[in-house]
């Protein structure tokens, strides 16, 4: 199958450093794209960033990927890591900025940045220190707790006095510049990126043994109490906690993420959550044919709707010599919309072999919405069954 997009190989300086990338491209050749910077982890590398990068071009945007100097085990940057600092990788990011401001197929007014780990964090770093640059931000399990580390004296498997921070620390696999605990120490890593007022999406796992997932909920606590919401929905900020997932995601947890992300960039935000409790399953066949019939109870909670399903909800599974032709859930919610007003939701999420197409339809005039426009499903796995991510466009 031949590719959608294009990857070009790029350098920029930063005084000596040569800090190396490559920009994934659409090959749909219009000016006025959209940038998206993005950052990886701690000692990691660009691939770390690239089925981001490739998702997005083939969605119609240019995407950047890069390695830091000194923070990487790539090959695309100079510097060692007694190079490498927080900063630095601020700095580094800077310089990747300006260049993709300097391409005239760039519309550099929309810019996006984000990054995983190490690299999030950085990203929201320079996002709140350049609001007027960055319009949105993209974290993926950000390491929040890098400050704190540095105030305990322990950054991966280096230790030392954070009352007496040596100019190099060694660890059994590496060395690190002090400079890094020294200009984290006295940073709060949730104030101060919850300081950027753009859209944000922050997408974490649940079990991340690394970044505790405390760190998530309190900066969502910290952005929705700067903007004056109490409640995710209208903030500005977008929240996908993935469930059972640790730090970084499995190939069909970034798939999940990657869907969310590109429906994201589109204004969509999920309006239902829906957990599925399965309650059995009864399967006939016909010569060649079987339908499988599965019932579940639902309950959906959120910012927008709350309510439980009525009887009768079911799931129906056609497969003709054991290839599904067509699944289809079909369920009535009752419960009451943001407003407090009793409503009902109609949904029938029907997959005929190229992706989940849900449709909505409900009574309550705050939630008119549903019933027009593009709609998006995202399951994922559940305590009972399933877990069903509906989006939509307020």
């Amino acid at each position: 199958m031949k590719k959608k997009y294009t990857a070009v190989s790029f350098e920029v300086s930063r005084g000596r450093f040569t800090i190396g990338g490559r920009m994934y491209r659409t090959k749909k050749q219009e000016n006025g794209l959209v940038p998206v910077i993005l950052c990886h982890g701690f000692m990691s590398a660009a691939p770390e960033m690239e089925p981001y990068a490739a998702a997005l071009a083939k969605a119609g945007y240019c995407a950047f990927v890069f390695e830091f100097a000194g923070g990487s085990h790539g090959s695309l940057s100079t510097g060692e890591t007694t190079d490498m600092s927080i900063l630095t990788e601020v700095a580094d990011l800077e310089a990747v900025m300006d260049y993709v401001k300097s391409l005239d197929f760039i519309d550099f007014d929309r810019l996006i940045i984000g990054g995983g780990s190490q690299g999030g964090f950085v990203s929201g770093l320079t996002a709140a220190k350049h609001p007027d640059l960055v319009k949105k931000l993209i974290l993926m399990y950000p390491a929040l707790c890098i400050p704190d580390d540095c105030r305990a004296g322990k950054n991966f498997d280096m230790e030392y006095d954070p009352q007496n921070i040596p100019d190099v620390i060694e660890g059994k696999f590496m060395k690190m510049s002090g400079n890094l605990p020294r200009e984290m120490i006295g940073v709060d890593a949730v104030d101060t990126i919850s300081s950027f007022p753009g859209e944000i999406l922050l997408v974490c796992g649940e079990k991340d043994p690394i970044v505790n997932y405390s760190y998530m909920t309190q900066l969502v606590a910290a952005v929705l109490l700067k903007r004056g919401c109490r409640k995710l929905a209208g903030s500005g900020l977008e929240f996908f906690p993935v469930r059972d997932a640790e730090h970084g995601f499995k190939p069909h947890e970034q798939d999940w993420v990657i869907c969310r992300m590109l429906n994201w960039l589109e204004g969509l935000t999920e309006v239902l959550t829906v957990d599925v409790d399965i309650l059995g399953v009864d399967t006939k066949a016909f010569g060649v044919h079987t339908v499988t019939t599965i019932p579940f109870n639902a309950e959906c909670s959120g910012d927008w709707f709350t309510g439980k399903s009525r009887p009768g909800s079911k799931d129906v599974q056609k497969r003709e010599s054991g290839k599904v032709r067509e699944c289809k859930a079909d369920y009535v919610m009752d419960g009451e919309d943001y407003t407090g007003e009793k409503c009902s939701v109609h949904v029938i999420n029907r997959d005929t072999g190229e992706g989940w197409r849900p449709f909505v339809e409900t009574d309550s005039k705050a939630l008119s919405f549903l019933n027009r426009g593009k709609r998006v499903t995202i399951a994922e796995g559940g305590p009972g069954g399933l877990i069903i991510h509906i989006l939509s466009k307020p």
